[in-house]
């Protein structure tokens, strides 16, 4: 992994480590890549160990993504 991309995973875990957590569109806009890197980049942090779930919240249209507490 080289420094750039390394920058936005870290980037991305922190986000998603919000207790509120984060849409899709907001990690895209947030890292400066499309939606479909967004996607592979939660892949990859999935596949470092890191637990990710989505959350369905009443009243918003979207999901969100979280760090599952442990």
């Amino acid at each position: 992994m080289r420094g750039k991309n390394l920058g936005k995973f870290l980037r991305a875990v922190d986000l998603l480590g919000k207790t509120e957590g984060v849409t899709i569109d907001e990690l895209s806009e947030e890292l400066g890549i499309d939606r479909r890197s967004v996607y592979r980049l939660l892949e990859f942090i999935q596949e470092f160990g890191f637990p990710i779930y989505e959350d369905k919240i009443r009243l918003e249209k979207k999901k969100r993504w979280k760090l599952e507490a442990t």
